[in-house]
């Protein structure tokens, strides 16, 4: 799905990362959001580099992989039962990053647009991802600890 898994990562500074602090417990989640952020760092070699196919390529890709995480994301809140008010709150926010994406298709890259883009995404993490991974962690106990005690029974 993305382009750049031959590129060489090595030549581009890795100035957002992934911390600990936003890993959710969820893998494939964790995985996604590594991907993202990689598309970023790469979005942001590309415009300082005045690279408009890189910067074009990522745009492209970043909607694409937002669009394919998104909808895993909203999948498993509509077939979990998740709570009404959290997925009202994450699905807006979903639309803000969507509102954020037209804003780098209309002005273009810029150092501040990406910064503001991973802010947006630090924040999404740690508030909205995390709340729906801890609400998926504890319905995974709670059903193997029924399924125990079916097991016992």
């Amino acid at each position: 799905m993305v382009f750049f898994h031959a590129f060489n990562f090595s030549l581009v500074p890795k100035i957002y990362v992934l911390d600990a602090s936003l890993k959710t417990g969820i893998l494939w989640q964790d995985n996604d959001h590594e991907e993202i952020i990689k598309i970023l760092n790469l979005l942001l070699y590309g415009h300082r580099k005045n690279n408009k196919k890189i910067t074009q390529k990522c745009l492209s890709d970043l909607i694409d992989y937002a669009a394919h995480h998104f909808l895993a994301e909203e999948q498993i809140m509509f077939s979990t039962n998740y709570s009404a008010r959290e997925l009202t709150n994450h699905l807006r926010e979903h639309h803000i990053f969507w509102a954020k994406v037209q804003e780098l298709e209309l002005k273009g890259s810029s150092d501040k647009l990406i910064l503001d883009f991973y802010l947006w995404l630090k924040n999404h993490i740690n508030t909205y991802d995390h709340k729906l991974a801890n609400y998926l962690l504890v319905s995974a106990r709670l059903f193997n600890k029924t399924q125990q005690e079916k097991n016992i029974a």
